[in-house]
This record gives structure tokens, C-alpha cells and sequence, in this order.
């Protein structure tokens, strides 16, 4: 695509896993085992608690923490081959995110704050689909400590998304929001979900 095409740059999408759940297939296992020496199944069978009883779910045993980081370390290497392929054809790379950080290192495998600082991405975009201002507002505020470097902080709305549908004034007021606590710039998910309206008001800002 970089050798084809005049792109700026390249973004990535869902670069994470889909929850705490993956991955437990046979080589994620063995891998880990010979590294750590536990099979990540076994973590979950010594729980004191059945709700985490399940898989590597037992966040009292002492080698979950290395579950943790070994799972969110293949992630990691991911981004670390993509960004050198970017920058070395001169483009950016940017990425879709959770909003909830740090926590998204243990349930997606997804630690952007690190991607940021060691300055693998140029752009964040934390997906804070919300219908609450004041969440965009503190969410944004605790992106952006997070973020080091040369990385740029710019906040996902989602005028419509599963976790949220907003009123023409609500996406305004979380722009605003947003910039207020010093986002560098705003990603609204979906375009297809615009109205005229929407539009119209976004070009005054």
C-alpha cells in the first residue's frame, strides 16, 4: 500500500485482543510454559474465588502478572515491526484505542501508553464513545497524562456506536470537552452517522 499509493500514513484497527478471554489456543500455552514455566490454564485452578476460576483469571497467583505482560507483549511486537516498516518508508502510524487505560493492558493486551512514550505511534485516537460529557472530559484529561513524547492525543467521539448516540448539541459539548482538557484533535466515529446538521455546527468550532 506505502509503495503503491501517496498515503500519509497507516492506521490501526482492533489491534488488541477482544477481551481477557485470548488467547488460551495450544501454542499461546506452550509458549508461555516454556518461558514461564505454568501453563496460563493452571493460574486459574488455584483461585480462591470461583468467579476466577477460569483460565489465567486469578490475579492472586504469582505469575499472572507474566501472563499479563507476556500476552500484551505479542501486541506490542506487532506495532514495534509496523512502526519500523512505516518510518522507514517515512509515514505515520496511528491507532484506534480503548479508553480505559491502563486497564486495557490486562483485558485487551493493549498498552498504548507504552506505544506512545517509546514513540512507536505518532497518534492515539481512545475510542471514549460516551453519551457523558463529563466522562469525555475526564477520560481525555487522563489520556493525555498518560501519553509521552512526541505522541499526539487526538479524542474518539462516537456521534454512534454501541455504547453511545448523540444529539447534535451533545457532540459539540464533548468537542469541546475534549480540546478544553487539550486533546490535539478530534476523531468521530462513524462518518456515515453525520448529519447535515452535524456537519454545519462542526465547521463552526
Amino acid at each position: 500500500m506505502m509503495d503503491n499509493y501517496d498515503v500519509d500514513g497507516v492506521h490501526m484497527d482492533y489491534i488488541r485482543y477482544d477481551s481477557e478471554d485470548v488467547c488460551f489456543c495450544q501454542r499461546c500455552r506452550s509458549g508461555f510454559k516454556t518461558e514461564v514455566g505454568i501453563d496460563p490454564i493452571e493460574i486459574g485452578k488455584t483461585a480462591e474465588f470461583d468467579v476466577y476460576s477460569e483460565r489465567g483469571r486469578n490475579r492472586k497467583h504469582p505469575a499472572w502478572a507474566k501472563w499479563i505482560e507476556w500476552r500484551a507483549g505479542w501486541i506490542t511486537k506487532f506495532v514495534e515491526e509496523l512502526s519500523e516498516l512505516t518510518k522507514s518508508n517515512g509515514k505515520e502510524l496511528s491507532a484506534a484505542v480503548f479508553m480505559e487505560y491502563p486497564e486495557c493492558i490486562v483485558y485487551q493486551g493493549q498498552d498504548w501508553g507504552d506505544w506512545g512514550e517509546r514513540g512507536l505511534v505518532d497518534y492515539v485516537f481512545p475510542m471514549t464513545y460516551t453519551n457523558s460529557t463529563l466522562m469525555v472530559k475526564r477520560r481525555t484529561r487522563n489520556h493525555v497524562a498518560q501519553v509521552k513524547g512526541g505522541c499526539h492525543v487526538w479524542e474518539g467521539l462516537g456521534k454512534s456506536s454501541s455504547r453511545s448516540n448523540l444529539s447534535t448539541q451533545t457532540l459539540i459539548e464533548q468537542v469541546e470537552a475534549a480540546l478544553g482538557e487539550a486533546a490535539e484533535g478530534i476523531v468521530i466515529f462513524h462518518y456515515a452517522s453525520l448529519t447535515d446538521e452535524d456537519l454545519a455546527a462542526l465547521s463552526q468550532l
